[in-house]
C-alpha cells in the first residue's frame, strides 16, 4: 500500500477535495493509513441505466456550497421546473444527478457529522438561525419555507434527483478529520460512509461518474 504523502498527493493532483489542499499538503505522512478498499469491490452503478432512458437527463457537477448566498441546489430544481414548463414533462421523463465532491462535500451528510465534526466552520457554510457555522445540514432543512423548501436534497430525491458522495472525497476529508481528532481512519471513514444521507449513492470517482453520465446521455453542468 503507499505511503500517506504518496496517496493524498496523487488524488490530490487529480482534483479531488480542492478546498483540503492546504491541510492536504500539511498532514503528516506518519499519520493513520487511508481505509483498504479491496480490488473486488463491486459498485452499484444500474441507476445509471435508469437515468440513460429518461427523455431529458442533465448531471450536475456541484463544486460550491453557496452561489452568491443561496443554496447551489437551486440549479437542478430550476432546471426541473423548466423543463415541465418548457415541454410539458412528467418527474418520470426526467433525469437529474447531482454529483457531489471536494468543495461540496458537507450537502450529503446527516447532522449527526455536521454537529461532531466542524464541517460548517471548513466550508464557511453558515446557519441562518443562529448566525453562527452550521452545526447541522442547512442543505437538508425539514424546516425550510419558501422557495427553499423545493431544493433541499429531500425534497429534490422525491422528485426522483440522485445523488452522488465521491468515494476519493470521502476517503480524503475522512483521514484529514481522523487526523485532527486523533481517531483511526478506518473508525472516521466508517462513520462518515454511514453518516450519509438516506438515498445518497456512493461511487469509486467524480470524474469518472460525470465521464459515466455524459456516455449515458446526460447533458453537463458545472455548478
Amino acid at each position: 500500500m503507499p505511503d500517506r504523502r504518496q496517496f493524498l498527493g496523487t488524488l490530490a493532483v487529480a482534483g479531488v477535495a480542492t478546498v483540503a489542499k492546504t491541510s492536504i499538503l500539511n498532514a503528516s505522512p506518519s499519520g493513520p493509513q487511508p481505509p483498504a478498499v479491496p480490488s473486488q469491490q463491486k459498485w452499484d452503478l444500474r441507476w445509471l441505466e435508469d437515468v440513460k432512458a429518461k427523455q431529458h437527463k442533465q448531471v450536475f457537477d456541484m463544486g460550491v456550497t453557496d452561489v452568491n448566498g443561496v443554496s447551489p441546489l437551486h440549479f437542478p430544481l430550476f432546471w426541473l421546473n423548466a423543463q415541465h414548463e418548457v415541454y410539458g414533462s412528467t418527474e418520470a421523463q426526467l433525469g437529474a444527478v447531482i454529483g457531489i465532491a471536494g468543495n461540496a462535500f458537507p450537502i450529503n451528510f446527516q447532522d449527526a457529522i455536521w454537529a461532531k465534526y466542524p464541517l460548517g466552520e471548513k466550508w464557511k457554510v453558515m446557519d441562518a438561525s443562529t448566525s453562527a457555522a452550521a452545526k447541522r445540514n442547512v442543505y437538508a432543512d425539514p424546516a425550510a419555507t419558501g422557495m427553499a423548501a423545493q431544493w433541499t436534497v429531500t425534497a429534490l430525491q422525491k422528485r426522483g434527483v440522485i445523488f452522488w458522495m465521491c468515494n476519493n472525497a470521502l476517503t480524503i476529508i475522512s483521514g484529514m478529520m481522523a487526523d485532527a481528532t486523533k481517531q483511526t481512519h478506518d473508525a472516521v471513514y466508517n462513520e462518515f460512509k454511514a453518516g450519509l444521507l438516506a438515498g445518497v449513492k456512493l461511487v469509486p470517482s467524480h470524474t469518472m461518474m460525470l465521464t459515466a453520465c455524459q456516455e449515458h446521455g446526460c447533458a453537463y453542468q458545472r455548478v
